[in-house]
């Protein structure tokens, strides 16, 4: 019957074939049709993989510069509060010659504000702070992202074996057809 050796995937099609000559040409029709859609399927489904490989490692980058910059502006709105606070309690001495130990307090004409004052109690963090947090983060991260990756790409390689099978298993049916 086939001049190629029969794939094990296409046993029970070879079956059907013999068991029915008279409807041959629609069946191999149909068992083409049916594999080259599953053969588009496999390769969608791999290059979403692909995708899915990539784009982890894009929001991880995207994620660790975002927490840096938020990191950065936490320690910035702290190191500004505590400024404000330290100024809103400090006095300056004006020596006036006729008038002794005059302090202008310059707190009284400062904006009071518990959102300020709750502020500066936060850590002033500096860009080393915010490197070593998001290093910390983004390790714990990327730790995470391999594991996943490496399912990712056994998956892809199991895709890419069936792949290769189906598009044996459609040359055989072609060169049936034929």
């Amino acid at each position: 019957m086939p001049p190629k050796p029969c794939p094990p995937g296409l046993l029970p099609v070879r079956d059907i074939l013999e068991r029915y000559p008279a409807d041959r040409a629609m069946f191999l029709i149909h068992e083409i049709r049916r594999r080259e859609r599953e053969l588009t399927l496999y390769r969608s489904v791999r290059g979403v993989s692909h995708f899915q490989l990539w784009e982890a490692v894009r929001s991880t980058i995207v994620t660790g510069v975002l927490l840096f910059l938020l990191i950065m502006g936490v320690g910035e709105v702290a190191k500004l509060s505590q400024w404000v606070v330290g100024l809103q309690s400090s006095k300056i001495p004006i020596p006036i010659p006729f008038v002794k130990g005059v302090n202008l307090d310059i707190g009284q004409y400062m904006p009071s504000s518990t959102v300020i004052t709750l502020a500066a109690q936060l850590p002033a963090w500096d860009w080393r702070d915010a490197g070593v947090i998001v290093a910390a983060i983004v390790a714990a991260l990327l730790a995470f992202r391999l594991v996943t990756g490496y399912i990712v790409w056994k998956r892809s390689r199991v895709l890419r074996t069936a792949m290769i099978e189906l598009e044996d298993e459609v040359d055989v049916l072609r060169s049936w057809r034929s």
